[in-house]
């Protein structure tokens, strides 16, 4: 049994909290750190501006390891001191989509990294950052398994429905496809058992991403129809047709219409998709490789970080990221960082810059030519 510091935001919501229950389903001790309230059994709160390293020498038992699961842009908590640790480390790093700015320069301070999305996790290796993996989403068997409920949902959807998405779902059901959707945030255990009464479950996502949906849906024994532009993690998982199917908007009521006139087809690919993410796809599969990842010991790579001006100057890009605004501690970084290497601080803002303006520009090309999303 080893010792697990994890650092995660307690909420019976998130993709950290599914990740707790599956390092807990393993046997392991788990000190849970999170600098507000959460009620957990194995939550310490701790102080925002406490070093991580000091409080590790306050436990009477040491950890062996130290793991994160990002939690969003709302929290802007950074443990300090991660980099010294003398312990193995590891990033799960989520909606990298929307957050690949910052994440890409934090999971530098960690030995081991984790993308959700297979695209990014290679945009990020070809900015040259080398210590990340990819690692999607995932299903939790406690929440998301067949409730072997009446299926008498034809095609539901559970998810934001925004005011883009509204006009094209309501088009969908202008062509016959009898689409229900959540009327407001749904617990994982809801979101499993309306997943439990769909015979399809429509999926369409914010950037192409590969979302939790996709795992969920199909673990509850539906079929999963999902957008066929997508990251490219999809397709090095499901095969269209055979353990789930795809769309392209346009084509939906006909892919949608299809599998329910013929039932014995949607009972065999829902029931492929099914035993794919219940054999290799849920938190347990997810957070086992993160954990065999950490056997790896520490790395050489992550402590050349942490003594040079690389670990201030990634700090100070996080913290002056638009998503926190974190000026007086971006400053003080920045000014550690020049400190320690003025030259090479400078060479790193010019690349800086250079990939912000290819993100941009990407961005505009992708804002063209969206859909619905």
């Amino acid at each position: 049994m080893m010792h697990i510091l994890l650092a995660a935001n307690y909420n019976d919501r998130g993709t950290a909290y599914c990740a707790y229950l599956a390092l807990k389903r393993f046997g392991h001790k788990i000190t849970l750190i999170f600098p507000e309230d959460c009620g957990c059994e194995d939550w310490v709160k701790i102080s925002r501006g406490t070093p991580i390293p000091d409080f590790v020498s306050t436990l009477g038992q040491k950890p062996d390891i130290y793991m994160q699961v990002e939690w969003g842009a709302s929290h802007k908590w950074f443990p300090a001191g991660i980099a010294e640790l003398d312990m193995p480390t590891a990033f799960w790093a989520l909606d990298n989509h929307l957050n690949f700015r910052w994440q890409k320069e934090y999971c530098e301070l960690f030995d081991y990294a984790f993308f959700t999305q297979y695209d990014w996790a290679e945009k990020a290796k070809r900015y040259g950052i080398g210590n990340i993996s990819w690692l999607p989403y995932a299903a939790d068997e406690l929440f998301h398994r067949d409730a072997e409920l009446e299926r008498d949902i034809e095609v539901g959807y559970v998810g934001s429905v925004t005011g883009q998405k509204m006009p094209f779902f309501e088009s969908l059901r202008q062509s016959g496809v009898d689409l229900q959707t959540n009327d407001r945030y749904f617990t994982h255990e809801e979101a499993g058992r309306f997943y439990s009464r769909c015979k399809i479950v429509y999926n369409i996502c914010a950037r192409f991403d590969l979302n939790h949906r996709t795992f969920e849906a199909a673990l509850a024994g539906a079929l999963m129809v999902g957008q066929g532009v997508i990251d490219k993690g999809f397709y090095k998982i499901f095969t269209p047709g055979v353990d789930a199917d795809i769309h392209d908007f346009d084509d939906a009521p006909r892919v949608i219409k299809g599998y329910l006139a013929d039932v014995e087809r949607l009972r065999r690919v829902a029931a492929a998709g099914q035993k794919l993410v219940r054999d290799g796809h849920t938190y347990r599969h997810r957070m086992g490789k993160m954990l065999n990842a950490c056997s790896g010991g520490v790395t050489r790579r992550r402590l050349d970080i942490a003594h040079s001006h690389l670990a201030h100057l990634k700090m100070a890009l996080v913290f002056g990221h638009p998503h926190f605004r974190m000026k007086p501690e971006a400053v003080r970084e920045m000014r550690l960082a020049l400190g320690k290497d003025f030259a090479g601080t400078i060479f790193y803002l010019l690349k800086y810059g250079i990939w912000r303006i290819k993100e941009k520009i990407q961005k505009t090309i992708w804002e063209m030519g969206k859909r619905p999303v």
